[in-house]
C-alpha cells in the first residue's frame, strides 16, 4: 500500500501496520505529521508526552480505563498528543 506523507510516497508494509497497531509511539513517528517552526515534521514525543504515554500505557496494561486529568501550561504538546492518541485508538 502506498501512502503520501510530506509530498512523498511511502510504501507501507503489512509489518509496519502490525507494529503501528501495537506501538503508539511508532505510529505517531511513522504516520502522524505536525507543523513546527521548522516545517512539517514526524511527530516525535517530547519528554512530557513520553511521561504521559508511560502512565497511559501502564493503565492499559492493567486493563484499567484510561482516565487522565491534564493540568498544563501552554506549548507542551498535550493537545497534539491527545488528538493522535484518540485517532490511534479509533483506528486500531
Amino acid at each position: 500500500m502506498n501512502v503520501v506523507l510530506d509530498d512523498t510516497t511511502v510504501v507501507v508494509t503489512p509489518e509496519m501496520i502490525a507494529r503501528a497497531i501495537k506501538d503508539f509511539e511508532y505510529f505517531c513517528y511513522t504516520f502522524i505529521r505536525i507543523v513546527t517552526r521548522d516545517g512539517v515534521q514526524p511527530f516525535r514525543f517530547n519528554r512530557t508526552q513520553r511521561r504521559l504515554w508511560a502512565k497511559i500505557e501502564q493503565m492499559m496494561e492493567q486493563n484499567r480505563p484510561v482516565r487522565v486529568i491534564i493540568l498544563k501550561a501552554r506549548q507542551m504538546g498535550m493537545s497534539t498528543f491527545v488528538q493522535a492518541f484518540l485517532f490511534w485508538r479509533a483506528m486500531t
